[in-house]
């Protein structure tokens, strides 16, 4: 049965090998939007959960966990377009598609390096706390500009469109065109974020153990560190997939399982980032007490019906 299964899995990942993405069929084009909406719906759901938790409890609402915040909005954006499913090429909705999916992706990956930075500096190069917090409109201001400035060359050069499933930087009309602009402005700040986001957790974590090996730190602490570093990771894990994909396409051969893969990672990366906060003590302790005032709510509300049934009676 295992056998059976590892050879089904390679033989998907095998196909359409030396293929381009206009080689698709519509079977496979449909799977991969039906993929990007289901994963992308979970996503949507726990981005919205931390979203949810950092309006309703001030105590998130630390510097840390207003990056976290906006690593959410982010995905909400994404998610949201993806959902748009597959417009048809040339189409207003199309293009707001393809904006959006640009955008928001861009900027989510920019502030899992806020979180790298920060966390470079305060725990590594020991930089006061409040001075690096005092970076956090500098890091609003660089990064949804930076974010709008990658936006601009594939739109202005008409290449944004439909590609298999969705759409943005299309390779239909301008192939040439289209592949520069996804590279350029997609996938090169992808892999600077890649290495930046690496360097970081492996500094980190090599620091991480020597403290603790020498009991300079407490474990409590460790593992509220550890738990913000796993954010770039993250990025990293999940566009994983999406990076392969791109530089086997960009030597004219697309493996349609690495596609599937790297579509599913794209659209899993706000459900994992949901799923890393939901584990964060401070936010399951949230929780807890939120749920526990939900409980205290009914039984008060419970009561008041009873007092006034019992009131109506008398009367």
């Amino acid at each position: 049965m295992k056998r059976t299964v590892i050879f089904t899995l390679l033989a998907l990942m095998m196909d359409a090998v030396g293929a381009s993405e206009s080689d698709f069929t519509n079977e496979q084009t449909q799977t991969l939007t039906i993929l990007a909406i289901s994963f992308s719906a979970l996503s949507l759901i726990g981005s919205l959960f931390i979203l949810f938790m950092f309006s309703v409890d001030p105590e998130l609402r630390s510097f840390m966990f207003r990056l976290v915040f906006w690593i959410a909005v982010c995905d909400v954006g994404t998610s949201v377009s993806f959902m748009f499913g597959a417009p048809a090429d040339g189409s207003f909705l199309c293009y707001i598609q393809a904006v959006l999916q640009q955008f928001f992706q861009v900027a989510g990956m920019f502030w899992t390096t806020a979180i790298a930075y920060s966390i470079d500096q305060v725990f590594l190069k020991q930089i006061d706390r409040s001075e690096v917090e005092g970076l956090y409109p500098k890091f609003q201001l660089i990064i949804w500009t930076a974010s709008a400035l990658l936006l601009i060359p594939p739109a202005a050069s008409g290449v944004l469109g439909a590609t298999p499933g969705w759409c943005w930087i299309s390779v239909n009309t301008n192939p040439q065109l289209g592949m520069t602009w996804r590279f350029l402005c997609f996938y090169v700040p992808l892999w600077i974020i890649f290495a930046y986001n690496l360097k970081t957790l492996f500094n980190v974590r090599t620091a991480i153990n020597n403290l603790v090996g020498q009991g300079e730190v407490n474990e409590s602490s460790v593992k509220r560190l550890a738990q913000m570093v796993y954010y770039p990771l993250i990025l990293v894990c999940c566009y994983f997939f999406a990076t392969l994909h791109r530089l086997v396409s960009a030597c004219g051969h697309v493996v349609y399982g690495v596609v599937v893969l790297s579509v599913i990672g794209q659209t899993l990366l706000g459900t994992i980032n949901a799923v890393v906060y939901g584990y964060t003590p401070a936010v399951r302790h949230s929780v807890i007490k939120l749920v526990y005032g939900l409980e205290y709510l009914k039984k008060y509300l419970d009561l008041v019906k009873a007092e006034k049934k019992e009131t109506t009676a008398e009367v």
